[in-house]
């Protein structure tokens, strides 16, 4: 493959978009290492009835010979990140409903670094006077994705809060010893009053039916703890159209084996929840984990991470466990940061103030405020 390779643009839009790429889609996924869940055709039909059909789009991206390079899911809306409302075309990702990465579907090969200008050029031809701005991402800083952005003029990029990732290689031992010794005495003592409890088994579901049986389980104890008490918390089943995401999401995801939901249970109570899902070559992702408050002081969170992970260094298939954020829990389990990156581009030559604002917005004065946050949080744990 030569970068100078030319690729053309198709528009296929919608649900019907989604069915016309279905089979060249799923040959795509097929072809790229460690393929996210979040970059096969089953999340897209699951995430579709979240958003109008008008505005979700799927640029084909086709070399000379025809074969499909690339999908480019895009969404139609206003960016309100920049404090001001801007029309954007961005990929699709959202806290909300657990898809916090803004992929493009394409190998991380040379065509990864035609993307983006092909990209930019196709919708400065044809996307609507409306159209400012084309935003991409977070994705991963190494992806040759961002090698496009030095061949598109006014592009500005800015660092995201970096991803936690497990690696799976040694043994679980070598890698718990690595662990603080103040947190492995508290996994101990955890660990030993688990085992007090009656009737304590280890679920893990992959079958569909099965899937759906303790996703259930998993959105009722979401909803019986502090995500329904505060107005940070957004437990999934609070709204029917995000819990119907879910379903749809993880039962597709299981109709081809990639869904893996594990629970731990006291008896026929369910105390800690994880929704789950295998890429198939290497990849694990852990998208949410749930428990009962009441079971507080056993740890039951952690206590079931713990058995996955080891469970997941026994899996000669598994290389990297990725935990989908920077929660402050994972800091405990000593993961690899993954830096991540987000860019605009402008689509129209009068988007140029939405470069500057985010310029401002997301510079060096975001950066140095996240480093002073990220000081005093370690000063005040230090102090505890």
């Amino acid at each position: 493959m030569h970068l100078s390779m030319r690729l053309t643009a198709e528009w296929h839009r919608g649900a019907n978009g989604l069915e016309e790429l279905w089979g060249e889609w799923h040959e795509l996924a097929d072809r790229i290492a460690m393929c996210r869940t979040h970059q096969r055709p089953e999340a897209f039909r699951a995430y579709l009835p979240l958003v109008a059909d008008d505005n979700l789009w799927f640029i084909a991206l086709r070399d000379e010979t025809g074969l499909l390079r690339a999908v480019c899911p895009l969404r139609i809306g206003r960016d309100y990140a920049l404090r001001v409302p801007f029309g954007v075309i961005s990929t699709v990702w959202g806290w909300e409903y657990e898809w916090p990465i803004g992929e493009i579907i394409a190998p991380e090969d040379d065509t990864r670094t035609l993307i983006l200008p092909t990209l930019t050029a196709e919708l400065q031809e044809h996307s609507s006077p409306q159209t400012l701005l084309l935003a991409v991402g977070p994705l991963a800083e190494g992806s040759r994705l961002w090698e496009g952005l030095e061949a598109v003029p006014g592009a500005y990029s800015y660092a995201e809060p970096a991803w936690d990732w497990i690696e799976c290689a040694g043994t679980f031992e070598d890698y718990f010893a690595g662990l603080s010794k103040n947190f492995r005495g508290n996994l101990r003592k955890a660990r030993n009053k688990l085992k007090k409890l009656p009737d304590l088994r280890w679920v893990t579901a992959t079958a569909p039916e099965d899937v759906l049986c303790e996703l259930r389980a998993f959105m009722l104890l979401e909803a019986s703890g502090w995500k329904s008490r505060t107005k940070e918390g957004e437990p999934v089943n609070r709204d029917p159209r995000l819990a119907k995401y879910y379903e749809d999401l993880f039962t597709g995801l299981a109709s081809i084996g990639l869904a893996e939901l594990n629970a731990l249970y006291a008896g026929n109570r369910c105390i800690a929840s994880q929704l789950c899902m295998r890429s198939g070559d290497g990849l694990f992702e852990m998208a949410k984990i749930a428990y009962d408050e009441e079971y507080a002081r056993m740890a039951p969170g952690n206590m079931l991470f713990e058995h996955t992970v080891q469970r997941l260094f026994e899996d000669s298939s598994v290389q990297w466990l990725d935990l989908m954020s920077d929660a402050k829990w994972h800091d405990d389990w000593k993961p690899v940061e993954i830096p991540m990156r987000r860019a605009y581009i402008p689509v129209k030559p009068y988007a140029l103030g939405g470069i500057a604002l985010a310029r401002l917005r997301f510079g060096p004065v975001r950066t140095l405020a996240r480093a002073v946050r990220k000081r005093r949080a370690g000063a005040a744990g230090r102090r505890g």
